[in-house]
């Protein structure tokens, strides 16, 4: 954030589409049989863009949370604001696919079977290593759990369409210990 306020904004997407291009050979070869290249920057097209005041201009961002206690203000701050960046530990993400993730989701009451990617005394998702970021967008309630919303971004053939539910009420995985929002300004 603080990047984009000091060049001055952001593009559309419209005009700088998101490609899901993994750097330093992250990511196995695309169906194509191509390796994904380091991503690069159009400078020509940003700078024209910025010039012309046709971006997202940010004039800062504010703290929301950064620990535990935080989890009924960074709810608050959601609704209010809109979606929230979020830095927290990926241990359950790499085999999510669906359902709530979290420490009392593990197993399926009807089945037995343990959700890919859940969070369990198994999983070392320490929520003081914080290792990812991604979008918070939501929260809900499903069969009296309540949940966060998280875009990831990995391309929706990831998790749950793009998606992943993480228990709310606590700070698995350090999902509440840094959370930030731009302060958005006219250009």
């Amino acid at each position: 954030m603080k990047y984009i306020e000091q060049i001055g904004g952001m593009l559309a997407d419209s005009a700088y589409p998101y490609k899901g291009i993994c750097a330093w050979d992250a990511c196995s070869e695309s169906s194509s049989g191509e390796v994904a290249g380091t991503p690069t920057c159009d400078k020509d097209l940003l700078n024209t863009e910025i010039e012309s005041k046709n971006v997202a201009a940010i004039g800062g961002y504010q703290m929301v949370a950064l620990g535990a206690e935080y989890v009924n203000v960074t709810a608050a701050v959601l609704v209010k604001n809109g979606p929230l960046s979020v830095a927290f530990n990926a241990e359950g993400l790499d085999f999510y696919v669906h359902s709530i993730a979290g420490p009392t989701q593990c197993v399926n009451a009807e089945t037995g079977d343990i959700h890919a990617g859940c969070i369990s005394e198994y999983s070392q998702c320490n929520p003081t290593s914080l290792d990812h970021a991604v979008l918070l967008v939501g929260y809900g309630t499903q069969d009296g759990s309540d949940y966060w919303v998280i875009k990831n971004s990995w391309l929706d053939s990831w998790g749950d369409n793009g998606y992943y539910r993480l228990l709310k009420g606590t700070s698995d995985c350090g999902v509440v210990s840094f959370v930030s929002h731009a302060v958005v300004k006219e250009t």
